[in-house]
């Protein structure tokens, strides 16, 4: 099989910035080639400028589509794309994937929810009722513009058909936003044999990644339940790179791999210590932190010990 290019979009801001650099890094580190453009959507001046030597970075379309995830433009976006969220690490080639999207087809990871709701027809405008199939995650759509040209344009206009209230009940059929106004189209006005389920062990989510082994830190190979992985998904918040990341399990495999992505000598984009929370330092304080947050996590009752143990860090740091 021959190797497949794609073009990657998605989106970052000041506080999102070490997730996006991973994100990059990762992507070079399994072989995948292709041009990585990111939607600036409030970068400091240094993070643009140090994203732009290994990224295309750009101002995002002028109308906002009322949704989290900033969609490429339909014209002028051509051949494979793939639209993938900064909080995830690619662990794997995705050439065999990028070889069905050549053939046509739409690739997706299922969801952990099952979700449909009627009302989503009216709500954006659809051309058929949604049938009942597997609900889909948005974080990494994979697919060709040449094939498709129309599915950034319609996923863009159902995005901006979603109310602007906000809610999280799980039985608000908007709760999902862009993920919900994608999954009605889907499952209205795209045949089903489009869509390319991908496996649901091969995307990891916070509810597996404890349970990821790491075969090879540093080529990122790794398995769920003997089977290889591709996708590394930190969804929900905060961040491990936040202020408040220590509350976050550090043994997950997108966390625990974190500081290779980012700190290692061989990436193409490397971070220094001061753009990092301690507990991702490779300093002895930082090796520390990691081992007491993974501790923590792992004792229960620990974590106001732990939150102590960070704060003491950081006093030392700034009497230091």
């Amino acid at each position: 099989m021959p190797l497949f290019e794609a073009t990657y979009f998605t989106t970052s801001d000041n506080r999102f910035f070490p997730g996006t650099v991973a994100l990059i890094n990762s992507l070079r580190l399994t072989g995948n080639p292709g041009e990585v453009v990111v939607f600036d959507l409030g970068l400091s001046e240094v993070q643009r400028r140090r994203l732009s030597t290994v990224a295309t970075v750009q101002a995002p379309p002028s109308v906002r589509d009322g949704a989290p995830k900033v969609l490429p433009y339909s014209n002028g976006t051509l051949g494979r794309i793939v639209v993938i969220d900064s909080d995830m690490l690619v662990v794997a080639s995705l050439n065999d994937m990028l070889g069905e999207v050549e053939q046509g087809k739409i690739c997706l990871y299922p969801d952990p929810d099952q979700r449909w709701f009627e009302e989503w027809r009216e709500a954006f405008d659809l051309t058929a009722p949604p049938r009942q199939q597997r609900y889909l995650n948005s974080g990494f759509v994979a697919f060709s513009v040449e094939r498709w040209p129309r599915l950034l344009e319609r996923w863009a206009k159902a995005n901006r058909r979603l109310p602007h209230e906000r809610s999280t009940h799980p039985e608000n059929p908007f709760r999902d936003v862009d993920q919900d106004a994608l999954n009605a189209i889907l499952m209205s006005e795209i045949p089903p044999d489009a869509v390319s389920l991908q496996p649901a062990w091969a995307h990891s989510h916070p509810d597996t990644l404890t349970r990821v082994r790491i075969v090879d830190e540093r080529d990122l190979t790794c398995t769920y339940e003997e089977r290889r992985v591709t996708i590394l998904h930190h969804s929900l918040r905060p961040k491990m790179w936040e202020p408040l990341g220590w509350q976050r399990d550090p043994r997950q495999a997108y966390v625990r791999l974190l500081r290779r992505v980012l700190r290692w000598d061989d990436v193409p984009l490397r971070l220094e210590d001061h753009e990092l929370p301690l507990w991702l330092r490779q300093s002895t304080m930082g090796r520390l932190a990691f081992r007491g947050l993974t501790i923590g996590h792992a004792t229960p009752g620990a974590k106001g010990a732990v939150k102590a143990a960070i704060r003491a860090g950081r006093a030392i740091r700034r009497s230091g």
